[in-house]
């Protein structure tokens, strides 16, 4: 057995960042994260080694396995300090709203 959740965390360091940097990263582009410590984590819990995520409220607004991948690659993307990621993930949320049927 095991427990299916909507949360997970992921590393960040092999991109060379900690968590706060990974979490103002996907920020500045619109993607709500938050940093978090790991067990052992050599940096403090105000940095931290990774971010969390969830996916209650993309799969709330009507997202499904398609848009996912789209939300990994452009999470991806905004870490690795690409540019433009802002515009798509404007573009998704506009085709998504917070409130489906509402605008």
């Amino acid at each position: 057995g095991g427990t299916d959740t909507h949360l997970m965390v992921a590393g960040v360091t092999g991109l060379g960042l900690d968590g706060q940097q990974a979490r103002a990263r996907c920020a500045g582009a619109g993607i709500v994260v938050d940093k978090c410590a790991v067990p052992g984590d050599p940096r403090p819990p105000s940095a931290g080694s990774a971010i969390r995520l969830g996916t209650a409220s993309v799969t709330c607004q009507g997202m499904g396995e398609d848009e996912a991948a789209l939300i990994a690659d452009l999470i991806g993307r905004a870490l690795r300090g690409a540019r433009g990621v802002a515009a798509e993930v404007a573009d998704l949320t506009a085709r998504f709203p917070p409130r489906p049927g509402q605008a």
